[in-house]
């Protein structure tokens, strides 16, 4: 809203306070919105979100793979270590 001169009215939408004044269009001029959402906009940001979001549950679940086949390791030496102390066991008269 502007006067016939040109300068800014300030009604109820110039008062209310949502979130950071650079993200509404009200307070930030039309270049510094466009300045702050028009390249998230341009780079498709949904699909950057989603993307990343999907290498971070990918890297996850490397982590949960390497901790289980570290665990694996760990039985399968025991085991093994358990069947020589046997044997040598049985071995001893």
């Amino acid at each position: 809203w502007r006067t016939r001169s040109g300068h800014a009215v300030k009604n109820q939408e110039y008062y209310r306070r949502r979130g950071a004044a650079w993200t509404d269009p009200v307070h930030s001029g039309p270049k510094t919105w466009q300045l702050y959402h028009g390249p998230k906009l341009r780079a498709n940001a949904a699909a950057i979100e989603a993307q990343d979001a999907e290498e971070q549950r990918l890297a996850q679940i490397q982590i949960e793979k390497q901790i289980v086949q570290h665990r694996h390791r760990d039985t399968v030496e025991r085991r093994h270590q358990a069947m020589a102390e046997n044997a040598v066991k049985q071995r001893a008269p």
